[in-house]
């Protein structure tokens, strides 16, 4: 039984409990953390070098930052929590601050379409992704849309993609942009985002993403999710995410959010909470920082932890998923920070599905797409 350090621990192992921690790691024994596993932070998730590593940790009262955010929940184990005839509502408002996704939370924004229901009336999502080399990506993000109940996705891409695209993508219609005429191209680009309710933008986008990223941030008036190049190139002018016209969503991997920070990846992983937490802070965007126990973050609001997805998910392509899903629902006129929560939590679960029937070496972000179905069935429970 561990119980060495409580939540007050911050820092470094002193080299005493170091020694000691380290022989319980070596036991064959059974590893039990009273509340929390000595040498990690309650608050922040970080895990000091020779932590506890708990077969079972005894949250005392409820759940705490550290039992669901990396890198501290992998020392954790099964976490069983121990109310000790605390009632739950005497800190339920300050738990709301930072919870953990449910079912039922996930499920809340997922309404059944109306029997009179349309494509208008189910939303239109604008997609501006794509480039020579990279049309893989937009294919991924506009079938994880459709997938995901956007009454109709508009793709404005480079015109030279027209042949790649159309053929993938029959339920699409397309904004052809003449990527050798500015003034052309933000005509065009102005059109397509006329009838949208939503933009998503970045996924194999490329180059472009310096021509197109700049005329988004002033033109866009409906909600608008960057990713992958997007945020690459927002990493390169940062000053300029203040401009944008509508609400934003961010959704950056560890290292894009490494490069939107100044900062290195691995100082990034140390504390993914407070990383993602202070760029909404900073941006004014709910931000969506990905990788095992996604977290996102509302500006001065909430922070959701997501607890669906398998490590069979840790590759190219399921984040151009994860961005077709979450901008289809921001396109029915989910909130932005419901739809980043909910479409956390479906890409994970549809991961899990494929997991299961496919294993996690063998499991390609494609099959995701073939997933989805049964991850919003198993959702609403409905069909």
């Amino acid at each position: 039984m561990d119980c060495v350090f409580g939540f007050g621990f911050r820092g470094e192992l002193p080299a005493e409990a170091a020694r000691l921690l380290a022989a319980a790691n070596a036991s064959s024994a059974l590893r039990i953390a009273a509340d929390l596993p000595s040498g990690t932070e309650c608050d922040t998730g970080r895990a000091c070098a020779g932590s506890f590593r708990a077969d079972v940790t005894v949250a005392l009262i409820g759940k705490k930052p550290a039992h669901v955010s990396y890198p501290a929940r992998a020392f954790c184990g099964t976490v069983e929590v121990a109310s000790l005839g605390v009632p739950s509502a005497l800190f339920a408002d300050r738990s709301a601050q930072l919870f953990e996704t449910d079912r039922r939370r996930a499920a809340a924004p997922l309404h059944i379409p109306a029997p009179d229901a349309h494509k208008g009336t189910l939303g239109t999502l604008t997609l501006v992704c794509g480039s020579v080399g990279m049309a893989g990506a937009c294919i991924l993000a506009a079938r994880a849309a459709l997938r995901s109940g956007v009454g109709l996705v508009r793709i404005a891409a480079d015109q030279r993609l027209y042949p790649v695209l159309a053929p993938a993508l029959p339920e699409c219609v397309f904004t052809l942009l003449p990527v050798d005429d500015p003034e052309a191209l933000r005509e065009r680009l102005r059109a397509a985002l006329a009838s949208a309710t939503a933009c998503a933008a970045g996924c194999g986008l490329g180059d472009l993403a310096g021509l197109l990223v700049p005329l988004l941030l002033e033109d866009c008036r409906v909600p608008l999710l960057l990713d992958a190049d997007a945020l690459n190139w927002c990493a390169r002018h940062p000053e300029l995410l203040s401009r944008a016209q509508a609400p934003l969503v961010l959704t950056p991997h560890p290292g894009e959010m490494a490069r939107l920070c100044r900062d290195e990846t691995a100082e990034i992983q140390r504390d993914r909470l407070g990383a993602a937490r202070e760029k909404a802070r900073e941006t004014g965007a709910v931000v969506v920082l990905k990788g095992a126990a996604t977290v996102i973050a509302a500006p001065n609001g909430p922070t959701a932890v997501n607890p669906t997805g398998d490590p069979g998910m840790a590759k190219g392509g399921s984040g151009d998923v994860l961005a077709g899903i979450i901008g289809s629902l921001l396109a029915q006129g989910t909130p932005p920070f419901d739809a980043a929560v909910t479409g956390a939590y479906i890409h994970g679960l549809a991961g899990d599905l494929c997991a299961r029937s496919l294993g996690r070496r063998s499991m390609q972000p494609t099959d995701l797409l073939a997933r989805l179905p049964e991850a919003f069935c198993l959702l609403t429970g409905t069909r």
